[in-house]
């Protein structure tokens, strides 16, 4: 047990001095929660799903108008329709929604709430396609991404489920924060249905009797189009150190075929590992934001520039030498290299690790799937 020793007290020079220690406690952390705020979507042992739902949030504040339960519950279903029938519109079932609706039919299917929760200032509601124990508690988890812990921060995808990593660092509200982790992995899902890269490389090398030195200048744009119309669901999060780290299942006519995962980590020397056309992105040092999430779509976004070079580039050279007087001479190369393509790509794996001081390095490895 920690304590905090007050500053002593002086009445009087000639009295006593009145001092005291007072116990400082710890933040206290549950022990225990509603499993469905980091599982939204779970199976059991033999792989069926046992919890199938979403969850909404809202600013447990009310100062008239609609009151913070309801908020949350619409919030809940809109996740929800997003998983069920992202094209279907929900503006009217949203209407019905309110802090005494307890069953309600949404794309053919039953769907009910399950606990309000009120925790840190806000309204947590559950809306559930299964009726899963209500008391049903599990341990928070403690997210490690440098280790890959738990494993899907690393390999989100299985066998028979694509999916992607979100991430946010602290926003405003958590509200937002939520959303903002699943609009930053829904960014990874746009790769699969076709991006269009354009962009330039600079090289330009000197070499001389007295010193040698090569700059290479690259610059490029990945343009995802119109946002697709996905249906997706958020399977499991975790918070850790202020971040958030969502876990985005994506679902629909998707080509399975290309979607198995890889486990092992042979493509970070290989890009072209188990015969993909691959290539990978690094980002060795924190960007200019700071966040992790920014530093991800940066790796995927030269790794994307990569492939694109790969697969078709216009090249040209100039070559100058110069003669001195004195005798000696100087070689001046210029190269230029553009492209300018449209691919399909998927985010095969993303490995984390860490770099020098508390440095995160990033590796993206992206295949062509088209």
């Amino acid at each position: 047990m920690k304590y905090s020793r007050l500053p002593c007290l002086l009445a009087l020079p000639t009295l006593l001095v009145a001092c005291a220690n007072q116990e400082t406690k710890p933040p206290v952390e549950p022990l225990t929660q509603a499993c469905w705020l980091e599982h939204p979507i779970s199976k059991n042992r033999v792989g069926n799903e046992s919890r199938v739902g979403q969850f909404g949030l809202a600013r447990d504040i009310y100062i008239g108008g609609e009151k913070p339960k309801a908020k949350s519950r619409k919030r809940a279903v809109a996740s929800l329709a997003d998983y069920l029938a992202p094209d279907l519109n929900i503006n009217d079932i949203l209407e019905e929604v309110s802090e005494e609706t307890t069953t309600f039919q949404l794309a053919g299917k039953t769907v009910q709430f399950i606990d309000d929760i009120r925790s840190n200032g806000y309204v947590y509601s559950f809306a559930s396609l299964k009726n899963p124990n209500n008391l049903q508690q599990c341990e928070p988890l403690k997210c490690d991404i440098s280790s890959c812990s738990p494993k899907w921060l690393c390999t989100p995808s299985t066998e028979d489920e694509v999916a992607m990593l979100g991430v946010s660092y602290r926003a405003t509200t958590p509200t937002e924060q939520h959303a903002k982790s699943i609009e930053n992995a829904l960014l990874q899902a746009e790769y699969m249905y076709g991006v269009d890269i354009v962009a330039h490389k600079d090289l330009q090398q000197k070499n001389s009797d007295y010193f040698r030195y090569n700059v290479l200048k690259q610059n490029g744009s990945v343009d995802t189009g119109e946002q697709e119309s996905l249906s997706y669901a958020v399977t499991d999060r975790c918070l850790s150190r202020g971040t958030l780290y969502s876990r985005v299942a994506l679902y629909g006519d998707l080509n399975q075929a290309s979607t198995k995962p890889i486990l092992d980590k042979q493509w970070l020397t290989n890009p072209k590992y188990l015969g993909y056309d691959g290539a990978i992105g690094v980002v060795q040092r924190p960007v200019a934001s700071g966040l992790i999430s920014d530093q991800i779509k940066l790796a995927i976004k030269r790794a994307a520039i990569q492939l694109a070079f790969e697969k078709e580039s216009a090249v040209s050279e100039e070559l100058v030498v110069i003669q001195y007087d004195t005798g000696n001479s100087m070689l001046v190369s210029h190269i230029n290299e553009d492209t300018n393509v449209r691919l399909k790509a998927k985010v095969m794996s993303i490995h984390f690790q860490k770099g020098k001081g508390d440095r995160l390095e990033i590796f993206a490895w992206l295949a062509r799937i088209d």
